[in-house]
Parts: C-alpha cells; structure tokens; sequence
C-alpha cells in the first residue's frame, strides 16, 4: 500500500467519524467495506471477496459498457476482469483529498471519489459485453496513468448496490497513442471529416 493510499484511509476514518460521532450517521462499517473492496482488486480480480461486498443485482456503468448498466455480479467481475486481461499489472491509486461522503434525509449511503489506474495496456481491452465477441480496443504497450471518478451507492444491506466510473476515454486513447495529440494535422483533419458529418445531418433534419 503505497502512501496516498494509507493517507486516504485515513481520512476516510476521519469523515466516517465525524457522520457518526457528530452528525448521528453510523457509517464506520464504510472503513472496513473499502479495506476489502481494494484489497478485492490488489492483484487481480479476487471472485472470491466481493458476493461479500456487492449486491447480487449490483448495478453499474464505464463508458466501455456504452451507457448500459452491468447487472449482477457476475457480470461486474467480467467488466473488471477485462481492465486486468488488457492491462497486467493494472493498479489503483487512490487520490486523498478527493473524495466525498453523503448521507441523505433517507440515510443512503453515497460516495465519490478520484483515483488513477496505471499500468502497461499490452493486450486489447475488451468493451460491452466483455467476451469474445466484444469489440476492443487495440493496444499499444504503452505505459496508462489515467485518471478516474467512481460513483458509489450502498443499500441497508452495507452493499454497493449501484455505481458508475467516468473516465475520459478519449484522454487515454490519445495517451496511448490510438488517437493523435489535438495539434496535429491528422487530429485537425479528423476534426474537420466531423464537421462534414454534423453539416450533412442538420441538411438530413430540416428535410
């Protein structure tokens, strides 16, 4: 565990302390839940630790699912599953200072927060609906350090019931080199062929 990491935990125990010592909201379990959900992603998928942890109709959305929810867990190990097959040495590195804790009038549990993903992208990363039939990105071998927002809801049950990551996904094509740089002339002309494209489709509408 690296030192932003110890450091977010310890501010997560700081801001569950203060919603259940201050503001009468029991949240500690959330110190315990995250401390086995990233240790669940520590070296790989770990199937084994998250029944525990998740939902049995977890929902959750990536821009790789296209806007579709993943429902069940089942299917939120496959999405996982293809970051680690795509990216070997695939780690998170949580972010301290960047995540925030909610409480509503109806006491859901809701969290935010930033972290980044690195690791060697050596193999394509397979999209919606994460097998072989999926369509994927190719991969490049080049070194991933991209940023990232995950958004979570807890039932009563102290699961993870519904969540979403967002990540710039055209930031980290242009990372890995399968988009060029935005000051390029090839980046300018795809730009352009776009513009062709949005100039036929309002002629298409007023028709």
């Amino acid at each position: 565990m690296n030192r932003l990491t110890r450091q977010w935990f310890l501010e997560l125990e700081e801001q569950t302390s203060f919603y259940s010592e201050k503001l009468g909201h029991d949240i500690m379990w959330l110190n315990d839940w995250f401390k086995k959900y990233w240790m669940a992603w520590d070296q790989g998928v770990d199937e084994q630790a998250l029944p525990e942890l998740l939902a049995p109709d977890v929902e959750y959305k990536d821009p790789v699912s296209f806007g579709r929810p993943m429902v069940g867990i089942q299917a939120f190990i496959d999405y996982n599953q293809a970051f680690f097959d795509a990216i070997p040495d695939w780690r998170y590195d949580l972010l301290p200072g960047q995540f925030f804790i909610n409480v509503t009038r109806d006491g859901e549990v809701r969290l935010m927060g930033r972290y980044v993903g690195t690791g060697f992208w050596e193999k394509p990363l397979r999209m919606y609906p994460f097998d072989k039939s999926a369509p994927a990105m190719p991969a490049t071998g080049a070194f991933m350090q991209a940023p990232a927002v995950d958004r979570y809801h807890f039932n009563t049950d102290r699961q993870l019931q519904r969540g979403e990551t967002m990540w710039d996904a055209f930031e980290a094509m242009q990372m890995s080199n399968l988009l060029p740089s935005d000051r390029s002339p090839v980046f300018r002309a795809l730009v352009g062929a776009g513009s062709v494209g949005a100039a036929a489709q309002r002629l298409i509408r007023r028709r």
